[in-house]
């Protein structure tokens, strides 16, 4: 589900927000060197798909994220496609503003619309609107802080507290991308306010041609038991193949 696409899938694309997901961080100013308008296409693969420590899909999921960059705006579109139920479940529109106001701190503020199919039983698609913040410290393990107020379907507000580290593996261009979040949770998608999960996250970045693959392994936990039924314990697999033009 847009720029996270599950929990820590993650610190990469709110890290920057102008590109995407963990191992194939690429900072705005060096994706806009590349291209007056540059393109990126991530096809993640998952083995469930959580956000914001909420469960979308209980089992198997392939996702598409596109994004077009134009100076400091980019521009998302992204779809879930459940594998279980054998049907799209997710199709999403978002777009943000990101300015790098001095070298220590960056500002990033976006918009997005939200849609789920729900299935017939359920009514069917439904959408929503959501507004997102954040800012990110230039510094060891890249502190960003991410708020997200959702009006309708999800009716609440999160706040993300993350941090991420890139090892490069060598001269092989394989890179070890570590991650952890907490996240504090006011009625987002469940009826309870409190710090609600925490996750770590690994991804080896592997460079093949003008394609990146990157495995990942996510361990979600709860951290308040109110939040029991809303956000469980979990691990989550799951690969990414990435490119950009």
């Amino acid at each position: 589900m847009r720029r996270a696409l599950g929990p820590l899938l993650t610190l990469a694309a709110i890290t920057a927000p102008a590109v995407t997901l963990p191992g194939l961080v690429v900072l705005p100013s060096e994706v806009r060197a590349q291209s007056p308008v540059p393109i990126s296409v991530e096809l993640p693969f998952r083995s469930k798909y959580y956000w914001a420590g909420v469960p979308f899909a209980a089992g198997e999921v392939q996702q598409v994220q596109l994004s077009a960059g134009l100076g400091s705006v980019t521009v998302y579109g992204f779809t879930t496609y459940d594998l279980d139920a054998s049907r799209i479940s997710e199709a999403d529109l978002y777009a943000d503003w990101y300015g790098q106001l001095t070298p220590l701190f960056g500002l990033f503020v976006g918009a997005a619309l939200y849609n789920f199919d729900y299935g017939e039983a359920f009514g069917g698609w439904q959408g929503t609107q959501e507004l997102y913040a954040g800012v990110v410290l230039g510094t060891l393990l890249s502190p960003t802080l991410y708020v997200a107020h959702d009006f309708d379907l999800g009716d609440g507000t999160h706040v993300t507290l993350s941090v991420a580290h890139g090892v490069p593996l060598g001269a092989s261009g394989l890179s070890l991308d570590l991650g952890a979040e907490v996240d504090y949770n006011v009625e987002y998608y469940t009826d309870q306010t409190g710090v609600s999960y925490g996750a770590l996250s690994a991804a080896l970045g592997i460079p093949a041609g003008p394609v990146t693959l990157s495995p990942i392994v996510i361990v979600q936990r709860r951290l308040d038991d109110a939040f029991v039924g809303w956000v469980p314990d979990d691990e989550v697999f799951g690969v990414t193949a990435s490119f950009s033009f």
